[in-house]
This record gives structure tokens, sequence and C-alpha cells, in this order.
């Protein structure tokens, strides 16, 4: 299963996604590794590979250099 996530940057600096964690080693988040320039987007992948199916709840973290988050 994956999912497609976009983040736009919304500041007027070059937004640099530092890190990003994942709950468990069940989930992979894929995604440039380049700046993000004012107004533009970045897309994150993020995949999980379940061992049985049901219901689930992962958390990703991303850690980057903007104020309000970082």
């Amino acid at each position: 299963m994956y999912y497609e996530k976009h983040l736009t940057n919304e500041s007027n600096n070059l937004l640099v996604i530092q890190d990003v964690t994942t709950s468990c080693g069940c989930t992979k988040v894929s995604y440039s590794k380049e700046p993000v320039r004012p107004g533009a987007s970045l897309e994150l992948t993020v995949t999980y590979e379940a061992e049985e199916k049901g219901h689930f709840n992962k958390m990703i973290t991303v850690y980057c250099n903007h104020p309000r988050f970082g």
C-alpha cells in the first residue's frame, strides 16, 4: 500500500527537509532531497508493507528548516 502527500513551500525561503522518520520499519518514505523553492511542491511517497490484512495507524514525522515546523 502506498500514499502520496504533496507539501507546498508557502514561505519566501528554500524549504529543506532534514529528515523523515517513521513509527515502524514496515513504513518507508521516499522524497527528493533537493531544497524546495518558494511556491513549489515536494512529493512524499509513503509505502506500508503489511504482514497481515486489517486496519493500521502509522506515523511519519518530517523535520525541516521551516520556523513554524522545524
